[in-house]
């Protein structure tokens, strides 16, 4: 490397969090009651299992865009950030914490697009069940 190279990364201090994301995950939980200090890694364990093995049974079952693009748009990420926020808690002073942090960003999309289809599909029964009232008239 040459001198002027810039680095694009901080390197990890000894007794300190890769990211802050993994820092703030730690304290909440150390100062969260017991039954969530017991219940969070259970709820973090389910869905990790749970989307990442969905999301490799629905596209082994069904192998077409559309199942991928759930697996891999909605069961993926958050089964990704689950099993990492596990990790962060295990192991909070590692690197989990800054790839946590990326994660988080695919699982919010994640939650918004499950937010939206739920939206929409709301928003069609009601279209649809004010058409069919209207009809009856």
């Amino acid at each position: 490397m040459t001198s002027g190279t810039r680095r694009d990364y901080e390197p990890i201090e000894p007794g300190e969090s890769a990211n802050p994301i993994g820092a703030r995950l730690i304290s909440e939980l150390r100062a969260a009651p017991i039954r969530v200090r017991m219940i969070l890694p259970v709820y973090l364990v389910l869905g990790a299992s749970g989307g990442l093995y969905s999301g490799y049974a629905l596209t082994d079952s069904y192998s077409n865009w559309i199942s991928w693009a759930i697996s891999l748009f909605i069961l993926e990420p958050i089964g990704i950030a689950s099993l990492l926020a596990l990790l962060v808690i295990v192991f909070p002073e590692s690197a989990f914490s800054s790839m946590l942090a990326h994660a988080l960003r695919r699982a919010r999309l994640a939650a918004i697009l499950v937010g939206m289809a739920f939206a929409s599909f709301i928003a069609w029964a009601l279209i649809f069940i004010t058409a069919e009232l209207w009809r009856l008239r």
